[in-house]
């Protein structure tokens, strides 16, 4: 018999993006602007030379997570007016389509072990090996994850 003092555990969060998503090299989202516009944009995949390169520079400590959602924006329309809800959405699923699916599942996990804050991400960490280390936690991954390049 359940223990009704215990919560239900909870449902397992979907992907930010799928696999089919990985395979196609873009995602689309339905996004808010600040205006209160919403449009459905088109994230793509970068092409894997690039990842690698931000890759080098999130695993020394550098905030990449703007770059990485600028190079995954539509050239003709600009994450920055993004209303925060959006553009904290746009920023994760720019990050997991840009380094792949395992380091979606690490930003998944730390996600769901706090608040996150994309900015805080690629912050450098003095506790490297705590569990709340976005850094340590996810410099780990060696592959750059499918680009269009």
């Amino acid at each position: 018999m359940p223990d009704e003092n215990q919560p239900a555990p909870a449902p397992e969060a979907p992907d930010l993006v799928t696999v089919e998503d990985h395979e196609a090299g873009f995602k689309e989202l339905d996004l808010t602007f600040r205006s209160g516009r919403r449009a459905r944009i088109r994230l793509e995949a970068i092409p894997a030379r690039v990842a690698a390169q931000f890759h080098q520079q999130f695993a020394a400590g550098q905030d990449v997570m703007e770059k990485v959602l600028q190079a995954s924006f539509p050239a003709n329309s600009s994450p920055d007016k993004l209303d925060a809800p959006s553009y904290t959405l746009a920023s994760f699923v720019a990050f997991a389509l840009a380094f792949g699916y395992e380091t979606q599942k690490k930003i998944l996990a730390l996600a769901a072990a706090g608040p996150a804050n994309p900015s805080t991400l690629a912050a450098p960490s003095a506790a490297a090996s705590s569990p709340s280390s976005a850094p340590a936690a996810i410099s780990g991954t060696s592959g750059a994850g499918p680009g269009r390049g």
